[in-house]
């Protein structure tokens, strides 16, 4: 678990969690970390694949991890709200576009790997 993570669940076998912001209560967060360690051939590829994604797919950020484990990617969405229990309202759209996220990242480093 992420150090400052407050809540961490798993759903389908992934963890997610979120980065409460006390001073930010109407924003919303969601993360969720993935190896591709076995599937990135080099750090360059992972980058293109995560700059990839984060101009193609809405309220995403991928990040391709520098300090942690080789292939480590973090996969996240951040959402302002008009009210803070308006979280309920983005959840599941959220999950889903992580979900996506990382398909859409595998896809592309398949390809750049592929050249």
């Amino acid at each position: 678990t992420p150090e400052g993570a407050g809540l961490v669940f798993k759903k389908e076998g992934r963890t997610y969690f979120t980065f409460p912001d006390d001073t930010d209560p109407d924003f919303f967060n969601l993360y969720s970390y993935f190896d591709f360690a076995d599937v990135i051939p080099s750090r360059a590829v992972g980058l293109e694949a995560a700059n990839d994604v984060n101009k193609g797919v809405k309220a995403v950020k991928v990040t391709v991890m520098e300090d942690e484990a080789p292939g480590r990617v973090s996969f996240g969405m951040e959402v302002p709200l008009p009210q803070a229990e308006g979280f309920r309202q983005v959840f599941d759209r959220a999950l889903n576009t992580i979900g996506y996220a990382v398909e859409q990242f595998a896809e592309r480093v398949k390809a750049r790997a592929a050249g």
